[in-house]
């Protein structure tokens, strides 16, 4: 540490002499004074000099100390890098001395190239053997979409015959169907889990395919045109003996599942149109229709049944004239539910489509829809 020390003689100015002032003749009779007032202005003048110049003095030196202090921290660090050069000379000549003794990169590198080359040259032939191979054997996937597809064509046979007959399939009818389908050796077992997929299947909605017509679904009757409901003089609402209002049910009836005598739409005469908005856009690829047996029927027969109708896709509701589906005839003697392939290969989806009723099977008052079912595949 600088150690402060000051020497009056080499900070305080000369004293300059004093300017000889004219005594001033004393009396006997005056006080007698040591400093007159023209001789302490001129000391007070001299003090206040030498006080600024001692605070600027003191100023600097402690500028120099500030100077000092910095210097000497300076010289630490160094002394603190000089030791971490030191130390990093050191390492990096450990390491050179290290690396002498490592074996030659080139050549491992060299060997790394070769050991490629000859993997390369390993996997192009089992290219060529899996090409081999695929072309030879399905994959899994393959087999389970067709062993799927298969299954499924199986399922729906057997569904078409319980249809038909209103029979449990046994497990000789299964073999007999898979044998046709091309395939044998079907044990009882598996004989027994076909059966249960077809009843299973036979019971969602007896066709094992989407109703895209299903009000519950989505669907709905969007116009019957100029068709008028036929008001019936079965079910009526009396009091007293005296009608009071005929009962009749709305087109709705159409799309929704109940099937059971007298739960239809019915409209008069043999011709009318149904509108339907599918629930979703679809490619339409077939129709159900379906009517109540004639051993359901109270009267023995079902001469209201529809006989020949059309089915069109629609634009929109307003559009007089669709693109036609398909043309069918219904068989009153067949099958309760009868199910018609699209005829007409179109490839434009819809979501409205239109049942015209052309005849039915006799009856001149009026014609009784209970059940139309649209199915397709679903709109890229």
């Amino acid at each position: 540490m600088v150690q402060k020390a000051y020497q009056w003689g080499d900070s305080a100015p000369a004293l300059e002499p004093l300017l000889d002032l004219p005594q001033s003749v004393q009396t006997a009779d005056e006080p007698t004074k040591s400093f007159d007032s023209i001789r302490v202005s001129v000391l007070e003048k001299q003090v206040s000099f030498l006080s600024d110049k001692w605070h600027r003095l003191d100023k600097e030196y402690s500028q120099v100390l500030l100077q000092l202090q910095a210097f000497q921290s300076q010289i630490s660090q160094l002394n603190e890098k000089s030791e971490t050069l030191t130390e990093l000379k050191n390492t990096v000549d450990q390491l050179l001395t290290e690396s002498k003794s490592m074996p030659d990169f080139s050549s491992m590198h060299e060997a790394h190239e070769r050991r490629i080359i000859a993997l390369e040259d390993l996997l192009g032939q089992l290219g060529e053997k899996s090409d081999w191979l695929t072309s030879e054997f399905a994959s899994k996937s393959t087999v389970q979409v067709l062993l799927r597809d298969l299954e499924q064509r199986i399922i729906k046979k057997l569904s078409c015959h319980m249809t038909e007959t209103n029979s449990r399939p046994s497990p000789e009818l299964v073999t007999s169907i898979a044998s046709q389908a091309g395939v044998s050796g079907i044990t009882e077992e598996q004989a027994r889990i076909i059966v249960s997929n077809a009843l299973k299947l036979y019971s969602e909605d007896k066709t094992g395919m989407a109703d895209f017509a299903l009000e519950s679904a989505g669907g709905s009757v969007l116009s019957t045109r100029c068709s008028e409901t036929f008001n019936t003089q079965t079910a009526v609402i009396s009091l007293f003996g005296l009608p009071l209002w005929y009962f009749s049910q709305s087109p709705r009836a159409v799309i929704q599942p109940e099937m059971y005598p007298g739960n239809c739409w019915a409209f008069r005469g043999s011709q009318g149109h149904l509108v339907i908005r599918l629930s979703m856009m679809i490619h339409p690829t077939a129709f159900t229709l379906e009517h109540i047996s004639k051993s359901l029927s109270p009267r023995g027969s079902i001469d209201s049944a529809p006989k020949d109708f059309a089915v069109y896709g629609l634009e929109d509701e307003y559009q007089e004239e669709g693109v036609l589906l398909g043309q069918y005839m219904y068989d009153h003697d067949g099958k309760s539910l009868q199910m018609f392939q699209v005829m007409e290969a179109v490839d434009k989806a819809y979501q409205m489509v239109e049942l015209k009723i052309l005849s039915n099977w006799g009856n001149a008052e009026y014609t009784c829809l209970y059940r139309f079912r649209v199915h397709g595949r679903l709109a890229q």
